[in-house]
């Protein structure tokens, strides 16, 4: 995405995203789409009305302030960058975010074993509008993927899009975001979908704040290699 769809923002420059990054890791919070095996369950956490109550699957959640919002969450899209992750078991292994680097190429294209599999796609810088702060979030498994093809259809102007039923979608980066519960054979999850929703005021940060966001949440994209390092083959004598 280029634009901001209800702000006349332009994303800053690759000089101004090295001045504003400079000493930044590139790591914006992640909003959390909670399921049954995450380590977060039976948490005590805060609502938005400030009562304390235990983390559940289908809620969403957002570590920093050790809060959920329930099943539903007001955002909006900021910016997206590519994503790929590798995880052995639980444990994340590899990740990468410049699809130019061989390193994302050889992560994007591997598949899934029992003992290694990937989360992949596209990661969604947004605005919490209800608390005011940046996130991310990435639905990178692929029973999750289909709700990045709805962002996707909203935000790109209707003279972009491919098919005349997406042509009838508002154009707007202001959404519900809300899990629903899916069974198939093997497996089951909680799904994440959007629907569209009329902006308000709170809905879209100031400028500075977009700025600031989109040059930290682009750093990794930015700096990371496009090289992948070969294993020494030196030996020490």
């Amino acid at each position: 995405m280029t634009d901001i769809v209800h702000s006349s923002y332009i994303p800053p420059s690759r000089n101004e995203i090295d001045t504003m990054t400079s000493g930044n890791s590139g790591f914006v919070p992640p909003l959390k789409l909670i399921q049954g095996t995450s380590r977060e369950v039976n948490q005590k956490v805060d609502n938005l009305q400030g009562q304390r109550v235990n983390l559940a699957p289908g809620m969403f959640y957002f570590q920093p302030k050790n809060l959920t919002f329930g099943e539903r969450v007001n955002i909006s899209v900021i910016s997206h960058r590519l994503h790929v992750i590798a995880f052995n078991g639980d444990k994340k292994v590899e990740e990468s975010y410049n699809k130019e680097s061989p390193i994302f190429k050889r992560m994007w294209n591997a598949p899934d074993t029992n003992e290694y599999r990937v989360s992949k796609g596209y990661e969604w810088l947004v605005w919490l509008a209800d608390i005011g702060e940046v996130a991310t979030f990435f639905p990178g498994r692929p029973s999750a993927r289909e709700v990045s093809r709805s962002i996707h259809d909203y935000i790109t102007k209707p003279d972009l899009r491919e098919t005349d039923s997406h042509k009838e979608l508002p154009y707007t980066n202001c959404f519900e975001l809300y899990a629903d519960f899916k069974k198939w054979k093997s497996k089951s999850s909680w799904v994440p979908y959007v629907t569209a929703i009329e902006p308000k005021p709170h809905f879209m940060p100031s400028e500075d704040i977009v700025k600031n966001a989109v040059a930290l949440f682009m750093s990794p994209v930015i700096n990371e290699p496009k090289y992948e390092e070969a294993p020494s083959n030196s030996v020490e004598r």
